[in-house]
């Protein structure tokens, strides 16, 4: 195995900026992204068959992002490209974003246009930035 990655046989790479920074951000994605599904997932009364509709989800990141699991999936994957240092952990960041982001822009115009009430105030996919 040393052979294929030499530098993670030495373990000081777990006291190195980037794993200290990635790993925590990797892990923190992963909750968020587990909590914004089941608000999602909570969004419809299961027990209402009638119960079919688009509903504005609220709580958590979706206080402040329309699109919060996207948030939570692009965060990962940036901690998991930092925390590896790989080309690998880039490629997959990069095509991430290039799928997730025009996604979120265009989920965000559909909620504007669906509903009169929904909050004005919330960005696309990076809490008060974007």
């Amino acid at each position: 195995f040393a052979e294929f990655a030499p530098n993670l046989s030495d373990l000081s790479w777990f006291s190195s900026p980037w794993f200290l920074i990635g790993y925590p951000m990797y892990e923190i994605s992963f909750w968020l992204t587990i909590h914004s599904e089941y608000i999602q997932r909570n969004l419809r009364d299961l027990n209402n068959k009638n119960d079919t509709g688009y509903k504005i989800p609220y709580g958590g990141l979706f206080d402040y992002v329309t699109n919060a699991t996207y948030f939570g999936e692009l965060m990962g994957w940036l901690g998991w490209m930092l925390w590896t240092r790989s080309p690998g952990g880039a490629f997959v960041f990069a095509v991430s974003c290039a799928n997730l982001i025009p996604r979120a822009f265009k989920q965000h115009q559909w909620y504007l246009k669906k509903f009169d009430n929904y909050p004005k105030n919330r960005k696309v996919l990076i809490p008060m930035i974007l």
